[in-house]
């Protein structure tokens, strides 16, 4: 597994889950949608209610690139 440091551009953002009462015992979270600007792919990253980010804002991403072929996607608090 390798992992690479990568930008964005937020361009959505909801808040995590859709039913509040579905959030008993995991809490809420907000569900981003990114623009990468590496390949302008667009990914969903999950990040937490206490650090949140505007849309239009630049976010720092780690993406981990998996043995099987997949990528997953973190924010990084910068």
């Amino acid at each position: 597994m390798g992992t690479q440091r990568i930008g964005g551009i937020v361009e959505d953002v909801a808040t995590m889950p859709l039913n509040p009462k579905g959030s008993v015992g995991h809490g809420l979270y907000y569900r981003y949608e990114v623009r990468l600007h590496d390949g302008n792919a667009l990914v969903f990253i999950d990040g937490e209610v206490e650090t949140p980010h505007m849309i239009g804002s630049e976010v720092s991403i780690e993406q981990q690139h998996r043995n099987n072929g997949t990528s997953t996607y973190r924010l990084l608090n910068d």
